[in-house]
Protein backbone atom coordinates (compact mmCIF):
# COMPACT_ATOMS: atom_id res chain seq x y z
CA UNK A 1 0.00 0.00 0.00
CA UNK A 2 2.17 2.51 1.59
CA UNK A 3 5.11 1.54 -1.47
CA UNK A 4 6.89 5.46 -1.65
CA UNK A 5 6.65 5.87 2.02
CA UNK A 6 8.43 2.80 2.65
CA UNK A 7 10.91 3.57 -0.28
CA UNK A 8 11.52 6.74 1.37
CA UNK A 9 12.08 5.27 5.19
CA UNK A 10 14.31 2.63 3.51
CA UNK A 11 16.59 5.31 1.66
CA UNK A 12 17.16 7.15 5.10
CA UNK A 13 18.59 4.15 6.85
CA UNK A 14 20.54 3.27 3.01
CA UNK A 15 22.05 6.62 3.05
CA UNK A 16 22.61 8.05 6.11
CA UNK A 17 23.48 4.56 8.19
CA UNK A 18 23.21 3.44 11.90
CA UNK A 19 25.88 3.11 13.43
CA UNK A 20 26.60 1.47 16.82
CA UNK A 21 26.57 3.72 19.72
CA UNK A 22 29.62 5.48 20.42
CA UNK A 23 31.50 4.23 17.13
CA UNK A 24 33.50 7.30 15.75
CA UNK A 25 35.75 8.05 18.80
CA UNK A 26 39.39 9.44 19.25
CA UNK A 27 41.70 7.76 21.11
CA UNK A 28 40.72 7.94 24.73
CA UNK A 29 36.97 6.52 23.07
CA UNK A 30 35.28 9.60 23.38
CA UNK A 31 32.89 11.62 21.11
CA UNK A 32 30.14 13.90 21.02
CA UNK A 33 28.01 12.22 18.07
CA UNK A 34 25.09 9.71 19.66
CA UNK A 35 24.97 7.02 17.52
CA UNK A 36 21.75 4.84 16.92
CA UNK A 37 21.72 1.26 17.87
CA UNK A 38 21.64 -1.46 21.15
CA UNK A 39 24.63 -3.58 21.43
CA UNK A 40 27.07 -4.81 23.16
CA UNK A 41 30.88 -4.42 22.29
CA UNK A 42 34.64 -5.01 23.24
CA UNK A 43 37.75 -2.09 23.02
CA UNK A 44 40.69 -4.66 22.48
CA UNK A 45 42.98 -1.69 22.45
CA UNK A 46 41.08 0.05 25.35
CA UNK A 47 40.47 -3.19 27.50
CA UNK A 48 37.15 -2.02 27.83
CA UNK A 49 33.38 -3.60 27.50
CA UNK A 50 30.07 -1.28 26.76
CA UNK A 51 26.42 -1.65 26.76
CA UNK A 52 24.83 0.50 24.76
CA UNK A 53 20.46 1.15 24.97
CA UNK A 54 18.94 3.95 23.18
CA UNK A 55 15.51 4.35 20.93
CA UNK A 56 17.60 6.69 18.22
CA UNK A 57 16.48 4.87 15.30
CA UNK A 58 12.74 5.32 16.33
CA UNK A 59 13.43 9.03 15.92
CA UNK A 60 14.04 8.43 12.53
CA UNK A 61 11.18 10.03 9.59
CA UNK A 62 9.69 11.71 12.93
CA UNK A 63 8.93 15.29 12.83
CA UNK A 64 9.64 15.43 16.56
CA UNK A 65 10.27 12.91 19.37
CA UNK A 66 11.35 12.38 22.95
CA UNK A 67 15.16 10.80 22.47
CA UNK A 68 16.73 8.86 25.37
CA UNK A 69 19.06 6.38 26.09
CA UNK A 70 21.81 4.62 28.82
CA UNK A 71 25.56 3.19 28.21
CA UNK A 72 27.50 1.42 30.84
CA UNK A 73 31.57 0.88 30.31
CA UNK A 74 33.80 -1.72 32.00
CA UNK A 75 37.69 -0.81 31.67
CA UNK A 76 40.93 -1.84 33.04
CA UNK A 77 43.18 1.51 32.65
CA UNK A 78 46.13 -0.87 32.78
CA UNK A 79 45.69 -2.44 29.70
CA UNK A 80 44.22 -5.91 28.38
CA UNK A 81 46.94 -7.62 28.98
CA UNK A 82 47.04 -7.57 32.88
CA UNK A 83 43.21 -7.97 33.02
CA UNK A 84 43.75 -11.24 34.43
CA UNK A 85 46.23 -10.23 36.86
CA UNK A 86 44.38 -8.61 40.33
CA UNK A 87 48.00 -7.20 40.86
CA UNK A 88 47.91 -4.90 38.33
CA UNK A 89 44.30 -4.50 37.36
CA UNK A 90 43.05 -1.06 37.71
CA UNK A 91 38.89 -0.90 37.31
CA UNK A 92 36.96 1.75 36.13
CA UNK A 93 33.17 2.09 35.27
CA UNK A 94 31.00 4.16 34.26
CA UNK A 95 27.15 5.12 33.63
CA UNK A 96 26.20 7.73 31.60
CA UNK A 97 22.90 8.59 30.10
CA UNK A 98 20.95 11.28 27.61
CA UNK A 99 17.35 12.61 27.38
CA UNK A 100 16.50 15.30 24.88
CA UNK A 101 14.47 16.60 21.81
CA UNK A 102 14.76 15.49 18.15
CA UNK A 103 13.45 17.30 14.80
CA UNK A 104 13.68 16.66 11.54
CA UNK A 105 11.91 17.00 7.95
CA UNK A 106 11.12 13.54 7.85
CA UNK A 107 7.77 12.41 6.97
CA UNK A 108 5.16 14.60 9.05
CA UNK A 109 1.61 12.60 9.92
CA UNK A 110 -0.46 14.61 7.88
CA UNK A 111 1.73 13.93 4.87
CA UNK A 112 1.85 10.49 5.29
CA UNK A 113 -1.88 10.23 5.90
CA UNK A 114 -2.25 12.54 2.95
CA UNK A 115 -0.64 10.42 0.99
CA UNK A 116 -1.90 7.33 1.69
CA UNK A 117 -5.52 8.54 1.33
CA UNK A 118 -4.57 9.61 -2.40
CA UNK A 119 -2.99 6.45 -2.82
CA UNK A 120 -6.28 4.32 -1.31
CA UNK A 121 -8.47 6.66 -3.90
CA UNK A 122 -6.13 5.85 -6.87
CA UNK A 123 -6.53 1.90 -6.28
CA UNK A 124 -10.05 2.04 -5.76
CA UNK A 125 -10.64 4.26 -8.93
CA UNK A 126 -8.11 1.54 -10.71
CA UNK A 127 -10.48 -1.71 -9.41
CA UNK A 128 -13.68 0.54 -9.24
CA UNK A 129 -12.86 1.48 -13.14
CA UNK A 130 -12.22 -2.60 -14.48
CA UNK A 131 -15.75 -3.88 -13.14
CA UNK A 132 -17.52 -1.02 -14.49
CA UNK A 133 -15.61 -2.28 -17.80
CA UNK A 134 -16.56 -5.93 -17.30
CA UNK A 135 -20.64 -5.61 -15.66
CA UNK A 136 -20.56 -3.28 -19.41
CA UNK A 137 -19.24 -6.10 -21.54
CA UNK A 138 -21.35 -8.59 -19.58
CA UNK A 139 -24.76 -6.64 -19.42
CA UNK A 140 -24.72 -5.58 -23.22
CA UNK A 141 -22.58 -8.27 -24.99
CA UNK A 142 -22.28 -11.43 -23.05
CA UNK A 143 -26.14 -11.39 -21.09
CA UNK A 144 -28.06 -9.60 -23.55
CA UNK A 145 -30.64 -11.24 -25.58
CA UNK A 146 -31.55 -9.68 -29.03
CA UNK A 147 -34.48 -10.86 -31.17
CA UNK A 148 -32.64 -10.40 -33.93
CA UNK A 149 -30.62 -13.70 -34.01
CA UNK A 150 -28.35 -12.23 -36.42
CA UNK A 151 -26.32 -10.99 -34.11
CA UNK A 152 -26.04 -13.39 -31.62
CA UNK A 153 -23.10 -14.95 -33.71
CA UNK A 154 -21.20 -11.73 -32.96
CA UNK A 155 -22.59 -11.53 -29.52
CA UNK A 156 -21.10 -14.51 -28.38
CA UNK A 157 -18.10 -14.55 -30.40
CA UNK A 158 -17.14 -10.69 -28.60
CA UNK A 159 -18.10 -12.71 -25.52
CA UNK A 160 -15.63 -14.86 -26.04
CA UNK A 161 -12.57 -13.02 -26.71
CA UNK A 162 -13.17 -10.08 -23.76
CA UNK A 163 -13.27 -12.50 -21.42
CA UNK A 164 -9.87 -14.22 -23.36
CA UNK A 165 -8.13 -11.32 -23.70
CA UNK A 166 -9.42 -9.79 -20.22
CA UNK A 167 -8.22 -6.19 -21.17
CA UNK A 168 -10.31 -3.38 -22.25
CA UNK A 169 -7.79 -1.65 -24.13
CA UNK A 170 -6.73 -4.78 -26.04
CA UNK A 171 -10.62 -5.54 -26.47
CA UNK A 172 -11.18 -1.85 -28.01
CA UNK A 173 -7.83 -2.65 -30.91
CA UNK A 174 -9.96 -6.05 -31.66
CA UNK A 175 -13.23 -4.29 -32.50
CA UNK A 176 -11.47 -1.77 -34.25
CA UNK A 177 -9.56 -4.48 -36.83
CA UNK A 178 -13.22 -6.26 -36.63
CA UNK A 179 -15.01 -2.87 -37.99
CA UNK A 180 -12.55 -2.49 -40.89
CA UNK A 181 -13.15 -6.30 -41.57
CA UNK A 182 -16.53 -6.77 -41.20
CA UNK A 183 -18.70 -6.61 -44.42
CA UNK A 184 -22.57 -7.26 -42.86
CA UNK A 185 -23.94 -3.45 -41.79
CA UNK A 186 -26.37 -5.00 -39.33
CA UNK A 187 -22.92 -6.20 -37.60
CA UNK A 188 -21.18 -3.53 -38.83
CA UNK A 189 -23.36 -1.21 -36.94
CA UNK A 190 -23.46 -3.16 -33.87
CA UNK A 191 -19.70 -3.21 -33.29
CA UNK A 192 -19.04 0.43 -34.07
CA UNK A 193 -22.00 1.51 -31.36
CA UNK A 194 -19.82 -0.74 -28.69
CA UNK A 195 -17.14 0.74 -29.82
CA UNK A 196 -17.56 3.98 -29.41
CA UNK A 197 -19.53 3.21 -26.13
CA UNK A 198 -16.18 1.57 -24.51
CA UNK A 199 -14.00 3.93 -26.43
CA UNK A 200 -15.68 6.84 -24.51
CA UNK A 201 -15.23 4.83 -21.46
CA UNK A 202 -11.16 4.63 -22.17
CA UNK A 203 -10.89 7.74 -22.56
CA UNK A 204 -13.18 8.82 -19.00
CA UNK A 205 -10.58 5.96 -17.24
CA UNK A 206 -6.99 7.70 -19.01
CA UNK A 207 -8.24 11.18 -18.09
CA UNK A 208 -9.07 10.33 -14.82
CA UNK A 209 -6.27 8.04 -14.22
CA UNK A 210 -3.83 10.86 -15.41
CA UNK A 211 -4.97 12.93 -12.61
CA UNK A 212 -4.20 10.85 -10.12
CA UNK A 213 -0.96 9.93 -11.40
CA UNK A 214 -0.01 13.45 -11.44
CA UNK A 215 -1.00 13.69 -7.79
CA UNK A 216 0.86 10.64 -6.22
CA UNK A 217 3.71 11.57 -8.91
CA UNK A 218 4.20 15.09 -6.99
CA UNK A 219 3.98 13.91 -3.70
CA UNK A 220 6.44 11.30 -4.13
CA UNK A 221 9.09 14.03 -5.86
CA UNK A 222 8.51 15.91 -3.20
CA UNK A 223 9.59 13.37 -0.64
CA UNK A 224 12.19 11.86 -2.71
CA UNK A 225 13.96 15.32 -3.11
CA UNK A 226 14.47 15.91 0.56
CA UNK A 227 17.75 16.24 1.90
CA UNK A 228 17.08 14.28 5.24
CA UNK A 229 18.02 16.84 8.15
CA UNK A 230 17.92 16.00 11.79
CA UNK A 231 18.57 18.10 14.91
CA UNK A 232 19.08 16.64 18.36
CA UNK A 233 19.09 18.29 21.53
CA UNK A 234 19.97 16.55 24.62
CA UNK A 235 21.16 17.29 28.42
CA UNK A 236 24.00 14.51 29.41
CA UNK A 237 25.07 13.17 32.54
CA UNK A 238 26.90 10.31 34.35
CA UNK A 239 28.37 8.46 37.20
CA UNK A 240 31.83 7.15 37.12
CA UNK A 241 34.34 4.97 39.41
CA UNK A 242 37.66 3.47 39.48
CA UNK A 243 40.35 2.31 41.87
CA UNK A 244 43.88 1.63 41.83
CA UNK A 245 47.14 1.70 44.57
CA UNK A 246 48.86 4.68 44.86
CA UNK A 247 52.80 4.77 46.36
CA UNK A 248 52.65 7.56 48.99
CA UNK A 249 56.32 6.80 50.02
CA UNK A 250 58.56 4.29 51.52
CA UNK A 251 56.97 3.64 55.30
CA UNK A 252 60.30 2.47 57.45
CA UNK A 253 58.05 0.44 59.73
CA UNK A 254 56.23 -1.38 57.47
CA UNK A 255 56.60 -1.50 53.89
CA UNK A 256 53.56 -2.58 53.08
CA UNK A 257 52.03 0.33 54.18
CA UNK A 258 53.86 2.11 51.43
CA UNK A 259 50.71 1.51 48.99
CA UNK A 260 47.10 3.41 49.46
CA UNK A 261 43.96 1.73 47.64
CA UNK A 262 42.56 4.83 46.19
CA UNK A 263 38.91 4.86 45.46
CA UNK A 264 37.37 7.67 42.99
CA UNK A 265 33.97 8.43 42.50
CA UNK A 266 33.42 11.55 40.16
CA UNK A 267 30.33 12.06 37.35
CA UNK A 268 29.57 14.58 34.82
CA UNK A 269 27.04 16.65 33.32
CA UNK A 270 26.12 18.83 30.57
CA UNK A 271 24.46 19.72 27.42
CA UNK A 272 24.96 18.59 23.67
CA UNK A 273 23.97 19.20 20.01
CA UNK A 274 23.62 16.49 17.02
CA UNK A 275 23.12 17.85 13.63
CA UNK A 276 22.39 15.42 10.13
CA UNK A 277 21.92 17.07 7.05
CA UNK A 278 22.62 14.11 4.20
CA UNK A 279 26.06 12.29 4.59
CA UNK A 280 27.02 15.24 7.01
CA UNK A 281 27.03 14.90 11.22
CA UNK A 282 28.06 17.53 13.18
CA UNK A 283 28.21 16.96 17.65
CA UNK A 284 28.95 19.48 20.03
CA UNK A 285 29.07 18.50 23.62
CA UNK A 286 30.21 20.87 26.93
CA UNK A 287 30.05 19.22 29.95
CA UNK A 288 31.00 19.86 33.90
CA UNK A 289 33.37 16.99 35.07
CA UNK A 290 34.24 15.93 38.20
CA UNK A 291 37.76 13.82 37.98
CA UNK A 292 41.22 13.45 38.82
CA UNK A 293 44.66 13.68 37.32
CA UNK A 294 45.30 9.21 37.29
CA UNK A 295 46.06 10.37 33.40
CA UNK A 296 49.78 11.99 34.59
CA UNK A 297 50.75 9.60 37.14
CA UNK A 298 53.50 7.59 36.84
CA UNK A 299 52.99 3.62 37.21
CA UNK A 300 55.43 1.49 38.36
CA UNK A 301 56.14 -1.97 39.16
CA UNK A 302 56.87 -3.42 42.70
CA UNK A 303 57.96 -6.79 44.02
CA UNK A 304 57.29 -7.17 47.67
CA UNK A 305 58.57 -9.79 49.67
CA UNK A 306 58.19 -10.39 53.52
CA UNK A 307 59.95 -13.93 54.69
CA UNK A 308 58.71 -16.22 58.36
CA UNK A 309 61.48 -18.16 59.55
CA UNK A 310 60.55 -21.20 61.81
CA UNK A 311 62.96 -23.72 63.32
CA UNK A 312 65.87 -22.86 60.98
CA UNK A 313 63.09 -23.19 57.79
CA UNK A 314 62.23 -19.78 55.84
CA UNK A 315 58.75 -18.95 54.03
CA UNK A 316 59.16 -15.96 51.49
CA UNK A 317 55.63 -14.26 50.45
CA UNK A 318 56.09 -12.35 46.85
CA UNK A 319 53.37 -10.03 45.98
CA UNK A 320 53.51 -8.42 42.61
CA UNK A 321 52.20 -4.77 43.17
CA UNK A 322 51.59 -1.87 40.39
CA UNK A 323 51.01 1.62 42.02
CA UNK A 324 51.10 5.12 40.44
CA UNK A 325 53.05 8.11 42.09
CA UNK A 326 52.79 11.37 42.34
CA UNK A 327 50.88 14.48 43.12
CA UNK A 328 47.09 13.22 43.11
CA UNK A 329 43.93 15.11 43.78
CA UNK A 330 40.11 14.79 42.49
CA UNK A 331 39.87 17.81 39.90
CA UNK A 332 37.03 19.65 38.64
CA UNK A 333 37.23 21.22 34.88
CA UNK A 334 35.24 21.65 31.66
CA UNK A 335 34.78 19.91 28.25
CA UNK A 336 34.16 20.66 24.93
CA UNK A 337 34.13 17.49 22.43
CA UNK A 338 33.14 18.63 18.99
CA UNK A 339 32.47 15.87 16.12
CA UNK A 340 32.33 16.32 12.58
CA UNK A 341 31.46 13.09 10.14
CA UNK A 342 31.08 12.29 7.03
CA UNK A 343 29.43 9.23 5.74
CA UNK A 344 31.20 8.10 2.12
CA UNK A 345 29.22 5.19 0.53
CA UNK A 346 31.74 2.79 -1.29
CA UNK A 347 29.13 0.56 -3.30
CA UNK A 348 26.09 1.27 -5.27
CA UNK A 349 23.72 -0.36 -2.87
CA UNK A 350 25.06 0.97 -1.02
CA UNK A 351 26.22 -1.68 1.65
CA UNK A 352 29.63 -0.80 2.63
CA UNK A 353 30.67 2.54 4.16
CA UNK A 354 34.00 4.75 4.91
CA UNK A 355 33.48 7.10 7.63
CA UNK A 356 35.44 10.18 8.16
CA UNK A 357 35.51 12.22 11.19
CA UNK A 358 37.79 14.74 12.00
CA UNK A 359 37.52 15.77 15.71
CA UNK A 360 38.54 18.08 18.78
CA UNK A 361 38.29 17.29 22.44
CA UNK A 362 39.36 20.53 24.98
CA UNK A 363 39.75 20.08 29.07
CA UNK A 364 38.57 23.93 29.88
CA UNK A 365 38.81 25.87 33.10
CA UNK A 366 40.85 23.61 35.35
CA UNK A 367 40.82 24.25 38.79
CA UNK A 368 43.70 22.80 39.70
CA UNK A 369 45.79 23.14 36.14
CA UNK A 370 49.28 22.51 38.28
CA UNK A 371 47.56 18.73 38.47
CA UNK A 372 45.05 18.85 35.39
CA UNK A 373 46.28 21.21 32.84
CA UNK A 374 44.07 23.11 30.29
CA UNK A 375 44.77 21.28 26.88
CA UNK A 376 43.24 20.15 22.98
CA UNK A 377 43.57 17.26 21.20
CA UNK A 378 42.35 17.40 17.85
CA UNK A 379 42.48 14.34 15.35
CA UNK A 380 40.74 12.40 12.68
CA UNK A 381 39.56 8.90 12.84
CA UNK A 382 38.62 6.71 9.30
CA UNK A 383 36.08 3.81 10.09
CA UNK A 384 35.00 1.09 7.89
CA UNK A 385 31.14 -0.19 8.45
CA UNK A 386 29.13 -2.38 6.82
CA UNK A 387 25.00 -1.64 6.53
CA UNK A 388 24.57 -4.82 8.17
CA UNK A 389 25.55 -3.57 11.17
CA UNK A 390 28.94 -5.18 11.29
CA UNK A 391 31.82 -3.27 12.05
CA UNK A 392 35.23 -3.47 10.22
CA UNK A 393 37.70 -1.68 12.00
CA UNK A 394 39.54 1.78 11.56
CA UNK A 395 42.81 3.91 11.97
CA UNK A 396 42.61 7.13 13.27
CA UNK A 397 45.98 10.16 13.77
CA UNK A 398 45.71 12.33 16.77
CA UNK A 399 48.11 15.08 17.95
CA UNK A 400 47.20 15.22 22.12
CA UNK A 401 48.11 18.05 24.11
CA UNK A 402 48.41 20.38 21.32
CA UNK A 403 50.09 23.48 23.23
CA UNK A 404 52.50 21.17 25.60
CA UNK A 405 50.16 21.98 28.51
CA UNK A 406 50.67 18.46 29.94
CA UNK A 407 54.62 19.05 29.34
CA UNK A 408 54.64 22.28 30.67
CA UNK A 409 53.88 21.33 34.23
CA UNK A 410 56.79 19.19 34.25
CA UNK A 411 59.94 20.18 36.50
CA UNK A 412 61.78 22.07 33.50
CA UNK A 413 64.89 18.87 33.10
CA UNK A 414 62.04 16.89 32.50
CA UNK A 415 60.11 18.97 29.64
CA UNK A 416 60.12 17.38 26.71
CA UNK A 417 58.65 20.38 24.50
CA UNK A 418 58.04 19.53 20.96
CA UNK A 419 56.11 20.88 17.96
CA UNK A 420 52.50 19.53 17.24
CA UNK A 421 53.69 17.52 14.10
CA UNK A 422 56.21 15.94 15.75
CA UNK A 423 53.88 14.54 18.73
CA UNK A 424 51.35 12.73 16.33
CA UNK A 425 50.22 9.34 17.06
CA UNK A 426 48.20 7.06 15.39
CA UNK A 427 45.78 4.11 16.41
CA UNK A 428 43.80 1.42 15.21
CA UNK A 429 40.02 0.83 16.48
CA UNK A 430 39.61 -2.91 16.88
CA UNK A 431 35.83 -2.22 18.38
CA UNK A 432 34.39 -5.76 18.02
CA UNK A 433 30.43 -5.70 18.64
CA UNK A 434 29.54 -8.46 20.18
CA UNK A 435 26.04 -8.35 19.71
CA UNK A 436 22.50 -6.39 19.71
CA UNK A 437 20.93 -6.31 22.38
CA UNK A 438 16.90 -6.85 22.79
CA UNK A 439 15.27 -3.92 21.53
CA UNK A 440 13.36 -2.83 24.45
CA UNK A 441 13.01 0.45 23.46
Amino acid sequence: MKIKIAYLLVSIFLCYPLYSQNLTESAKGESSLLMRGNNASLNLGEAELSFGLNNLKKSLGTASYLIFGVNAVAKNESGIGNIFDRGYLVPEGKFNGFLGLSWSNGIPEAFEEEYSGEIEKYQKFISDSRRSFDEYVTRYICENSDEDSSLSNIRKELCDEYKELNSPQMFLNTLRSKLKQEKDAKRKNFILGLYDELSDKIDDFKETKDYYDTIVENMENTLQEKVYWQLMVFGLGGINASEFKRFVGYDSTNLKDSFEDESFRGGRGGIGINFQYGSFNLGITYSYLETNNFVILSKKDYTWRSSTSLNNQTVIEEKKIAAYSGAYDNVKINELNIDLLYNVKLDKEPKNHLLINPYLRSQLFSRRSDLLPNSTNVGCGFYFYQQSGVFLGGVYAEVFDVKNSYEKIKPAEEQNLREPINRLTFGIVTKITIGSLLNVF
